[in-house]
């Protein structure tokens, strides 16, 4: 009957420590599942953030296009004002930041 009782206990630990390690483990896969969803939000923003700037160059260098070659050549030989201030002074539209290019 001691017997009995003890093997009972020892199932119940058992049992217990089984339940304990599963739900550290669940607990441990949801965190890991947690960070890397972070690492691929930042992953995403990164990206985001390259794809704004490129199109934001595509819209700058359309801008240049139209003003023709013979701007761009006076630009090249540096009887036009720098480049970056012709940047800054671009009006750029929303609808030029569009992906028509993919």
């Amino acid at each position: 009957m001691q017997q009995g009782i003890e093997a009972e206990v020892q199932k119940e630990r058992l049992l217990s420590e089984i339940q304990a390690k599963k739900i550290q483990e669940n607990q441990k896969n949801t965190l890991d599942a947690n960070e890397k969803m972070k690492s691929l939000n930042d992953l995403r923003f990164a990206l985001l953030q390259k794809e704004e700037e490129i199109l934001r160059q595509k819209a700058i260098h359309q801008a240049l296009m139209k003003r023709g070659v013979d701007y761009l050549a006076e630009m090249e030989l540096g009887h036009a004002p720098p480049r970056e201030l012709i940047e800054k002074n671009i009006k750029i539209n929303p609808e030029e930041l569009s992906m028509d290019f993919i």
